[in-house]
Parts: C-alpha cells; sequence; structure tokens
C-alpha cells in the first residue's frame, strides 16, 4: 500500500457495492482489528433514519486489505488503534476515526 486514500476508496467502493440495491444516507462500519484479529460489523440508516444491520458477508479479500493497512499504518507509526470506524455520507463524503479500546485489548489478552 503506496496511499492510505487507497483503503478509503476501497472500503467506500466495497460498502456501496454491496449496498447498491439499498436506499441509505449513512453507512457506518466499525472494525475491530489487532495483529491476530479482525471483525467488522455496521449497519446503514435508510432515507427515515432508521437503522439497519449491514447484512454484508465481507470477503477474504476485504479482510485481507484491511490487515495491510492496519501494517501499513503501524510501520508509518500512526497511534495505536484497535478500533477503525468508517462513515460513508450519501453525497460520497467519508470520515475514518482511530480509536484505542483498552477492555477490548483486554478481552483479546485474555482470550489468548
Amino acid at each position: 500500500m503506496e496511499d492510505i486514500n487507497e483503503i478509503y476508496q476501497f472500503i467506500g467502493e466495497y460498502l456501496f457495492t454491496n449496498l447498491q440495491n439499498v436506499e441509505w444516507n449513512k453507512i457506518t462500519l466499525n472494525i475491530e482489528i489487532n495483529d491476530k484479529y479482525r471483525g467488522f460489523k455496521g449497519f446503514y440508516l435508510d432515507n427515515k433514519n432508521i437503522e439497519h444491520d449491514l447484512g454484508i458477508i465481507f470477503s477474504f479479500d476485504f479482510g485481507k486489505k484491511i490487515k495491510e493497512f492496519f501494517q501499513f499504518t503501524k510501520e508509518k507509526n500512526f497511534t495505536p488503534y484497535n478500533r477503525l470506524i468508517y462513515t460513508l455520507e450519501a453525497d460520497g463524503s467519508f470520515n475514518m476515526d482511530f480509536k484505542w479500546d483498552q477492555e477490548l485489548q483486554d478481552a483479546w489478552d485474555n482470550n489468548k
């Protein structure tokens, strides 16, 4: 991965493609990640701002790309994180938040 914008575009296109038959105003994807684990869940808001499960089965390739991004950010000395929150708006704008969740990390550490 040479450019961080690659992953932003990749996630946005993946979500858009998988929800192209749904009318939505906003999509939120929550990613939990560390060196050994990746988890994906999220929701979208419809035109009445009612929340619905994404209902997406994320592909192996999607998980691989997220893992590559995680490694890229570690190599570039990003502030440590184990949660990513990607939000895509209907107008194409997006946001990605990087968060550290110590309780999540503790749970992973206790399940070794």
